[in-house]
């Protein structure tokens, strides 16, 4: 607890040093957050696009027009999802960016590395909200072959984030150095 302490108090603090075991335990912190606010916000909209399913299939629709409404209530949500998406994922940066500044002191790395998590992380998240209309005409469309197109059209770029973990992973890694 002395460790996320530390690092929730010392939000905009960029100078000074933090261990290993501080900004892991901070890092773990703001992991389990996010999974959390993920399932709750995943609960809560299939929730929704399933309960109006459920209605419609005990009204007599058709498996099809089933699924269509769910295809057409997801589309319907895609862009709150992705917004609420966007925005934890900004506040998150914001919450650990001073952490891994501080740790990469510690480990004695320019600070400039802390550019390439915050470079990833906002190129991701421009791209899940730049791609939102065009999900949601792929999804509006209900063919599975437009859907999976659409998906893999943007599903690259996402992979870029993956550096930035990695960076992170790594910087965080490294034991503490004299310097």
């Amino acid at each position: 607890m002395e460790a996320i302490r530390h690092c929730l108090a010392n939000l905009g603090n960029f100078e000074g040093r933090d261990a290993r075991s501080t900004f892991w335990y901070y890092v773990l912190l703001l992991v389990v957050i996010n999974v959390i606010v993920g399932i709750v916000i995943g609960v809560v909209f299939t929730a929704g696009s399933m309960g109006g399913a459920i209605q419609s299939a005990a009204g007599g629709a058709s498996e099809a027009e089933v699924q269509a409404q769910i295809m057409q209530q997801v589309a319907d949500s895609l862009s709150t999802q992705v917004w609420i998406g966007a925005a934890l994922s900004l506040v998150t940066l914001a919450l650990f960016i001073a952490a891994f500044v501080r740790r990469l002191r510690d480990a004695a790395l320019p600070v400039a590395i802390a550019a390439v998590p915050v470079a990833t992380s906002l190129f991701t998240t421009w791209n899940s909200v730049s791609s939102i209309g065009a999900m949601q005409t792929a999804m509006a469309s209900g063919d599975p072959m437009v859907i999976n197109d659409a998906a893999m059209a943007s599903a690259g770029y996402g992979l870029i984030g993956w550096v930035g973990y990695l960076v992170v992973i790594v910087c965080g890694a490294i034991p503490t150095r004299a310097g």
